[in-house]
């Protein structure tokens, strides 16, 4: 499949304006039918982060931006066919009324919008507020805003819309998922820490949690990753980036992994 091209000036200048970049490696992965973004970085160490102008990318390489910080996305592939959104995430896209792309593929669909407040608690598809990046392509959908808005009553509001049927309700401890793919894997173990350092959890048994989730061939089916733990885990743990967060997993769940 080819990829859409890269359009900076379609990327807002709210999100240039930021030093939360970084450079992918995109590669057609035909077995799951999607491009597969590769870090050229260990992006989960703001050290690693640049300003938009300060990269440069040709060829495979493309530009990500590191979800947090009050900026929140939401995400859903294969959903646009010929130009036309499928209609329950039209719906979504309607409800933000934010920023809104097209992805690399051409078939899924990203937006980008600001919140006052973390995410309620729980899983709520692929709606990030942290440990999360999106490879923007500046492809703007027609009929949504070119700007980035400010959508903390709307974003909840979706959070709460999709939570699969059968999940906590908002303010319920956090459920490990029965399988992590690696492009959640960051988001799902960063909340798994959050789980348990609220729960009372010390430091140490949480690291070695999140390292035997992250080693568990069943649970995180791709593979582990390089979690960078110096930097990744303590900075996950001190929460620089949703201060306030609080949902504390149940035990039985965390002993299954």
């Amino acid at each position: 499949m080819t990829a859409l091209p890269i359009n900076p000036a379609g990327i807002p200048a709210l999100l240039k304006a930021e030093q939360r970049w970084f450079r992918c490696d995109r590669t057609w992965n035909a077995a799951t039918q999607r491009y597969d973004k590769t870090p050229r970085v260990k992006w989960g160490n703001p050290a690693n982060w640049s300003y938009f102008d300060a990269l440069r990318f040709h060829g495979n390489l493309v530009p990500a931006f590191v979800i947090g910080g009050g900026y929140v996305s939401y995400d859903a592939d294969k959903c646009v066919d010929h130009g036309v959104v499928r209609p329950d995430i039209q719906a979504h896209i309607d409800l933000l009324n934010t920023y809104t792309e097209l992805s690399l593929s051409g078939t899924g669909i990203h937006c980008i919008g600001i919140s006052d407040t973390p995410l309620p608690p729980g899983r709520h598809g692929e709606l990030w507020d942290a440990g999360h990046y999106l490879v923007i392509t500046g492809q703007h959908l027609p009929g949504t805003p070119t700007t980035i808005e400010k959508r903390t009553d709307e974003l909840s509001r979706l959070a709460f819309d999709l939570r699969p049927f059968g999940a906590p309700e908002i303010g319920a401890p956090y459920q490990v998922p029965s399988v992590i793919r690696e492009g959640s894997r960051h988001g799902e173990l960063f909340r798994l820490l959050r789980s348990l350092k609220a729960l009372g959890t010390s430091k140490e048994n949480t690291r070695y949690a999140v390292e035997q989730a992250n080693n568990n061939d069943q649970l995180c089916v791709d593979g582990p990753i390089d979690l960078d733990h110096d930097n990744w885990f303590n900075r996950s743990w001190d929460h620089y980036d949703r201060p306030g967060f609080n949902a504390p997993i149940v035990p039985d769940e965390m002993f299954r992994l």
